[in-house]
């Protein structure tokens, strides 16, 4: 069975490569649709993810359950919720790394040396930094 963590980082990687693909689609449907696809169907492996993180036995939108929802309905709900929302932190994450320019958005979905480095920085000053230098270079010379 496959952890919680682990679905988590194959969703997160699902929408990296979604985000190379379509650089201006809606995010918000795509995060929805990744979080829907990752929500283990059988009962047994949700079970085996409630073990894991107790709290999934809640959901923070009850308005998503169907009438008369049973426990499996509630752990498919909060286990979507849960994903959903760790993919909304990374995008956001993502966001705050990635410089505005569109030279180097492009180069860091596309380059993942470049996704390293602010990853590893994680820190939008140093961000700036490297991509008014480093990418300015980088650019001229690709023309």
């Amino acid at each position: 069975m496959t952890t919680l963590h682990q679905i988590v980082e194959n969703a997160k990687e699902e929408l990296l490569d979604w985000l190379r693909d379509n650089p201006d689609g809606d995010i918000n449907d795509q995060i929805s649709e990744i979080a829907d696809s990752n929500v283990p169907v059988y009962n047994v492996d949700r079970l085996t993810l409630l073990q894991e993180l107790l709290s999934l036995a809640y959901v923070d939108d009850p308005g998503l359950l169907p009438l008369n929802a049973g426990v499996f309905d509630i752990l498919g709900v909060s286990i979507y919720e849960y994903i959903a929302n760790k993919l909304y932190k990374y995008a956001n994450e993502l966001n705050d790394m990635i410089c505005t320019c569109e030279w180097c958005r492009e180069k860091y979905l596309n380059d993942d040396e470049h996704r390293n480095h602010f990853e590893k920085e994680n820190n939008r000053d140093l961000a700036d930094k490297y991509c008014s230098l480093t990418c300015y270079v980088e650019a001229e010379n690709e023309n």
